[in-house]
């Protein structure tokens, strides 16, 4: 864009009641607007729709669909040396390692997960689902199979997947180059 001179600038501005000199807008021409095709708010505001959703159906069970998905992930990475340590959990959540201790607070505090030690590696916290996390994930899941049936209904199953693929793909891209 060409710098306009001090005349130009001066016929673009407009005074306006309180005597200062209104902003030249022209830029609206040349710049785009952030509006519908914006990949971020739409994937922002569909992210807040279908959490609030899911949290609405899990709010009964005293769960969000966050916390769910930290006692599932608990539980798929649990294997002879124990659970997952805060930091696995927190590079499977895309999250920092204080992020993620934050929102376990709420688990350790309700008596659903507890945090140890094992032997072979005292710097290593790990974590386990307690029998009362078990029992509310189990019944929690009865809602969160519900709520993934009707999406599932309002979809159809080629929309479902595709959209399943893509966000898998966008959680897998390095969009900023830093490899992580």
């Amino acid at each position: 864009m060409i710098p306009k001179s001090d005349n130009e600038r001066s016929e673009s501005k407009t005074p306006n009641s309180g005597g200062v000199e209104a902003m030249d807008m022209s830029f609206q021409s040349t710049m785009p607007l952030v509006n519908e095709s914006c990949i971020c708010l739409a994937m922002r505001r569909a992210t807040r729709q279908v959490s609030r959703l899911y949290d609405e159906s899990l709010a009964p069970y005293g769960l969000t669909i966050g916390q769910l998905g930290i006692l599932g992930m608990i539980t798929s990475r649990t294997n002879e040396r124990g659970g997952p340590s805060v930091q696995e959990l927190a590079d499977a959540f895309d999250m920092d390692q204080s992020a993620m201790s934050r929102t376990l607070k709420p688990l350790l505090r309700d008596g659903l997960i507890i945090d140890g030690k094992p032997a072979e590696d005292r710097r290593r916290r790990t974590l386990a689902l307690t029998s009362i996390g078990r029992d509310r994930m189990e019944a929690a899941s009865k809602a969160w199979t519900d709520i993934q049936q009707h999406l599932l209904q309002t979809l159809g199953s080629t929309e479902f997947e595709q959209l399943l693929t893509l966000l898998e793909r966008f959680g897998r891209t390095d969009f900023d180059g830093k490899g992580d």
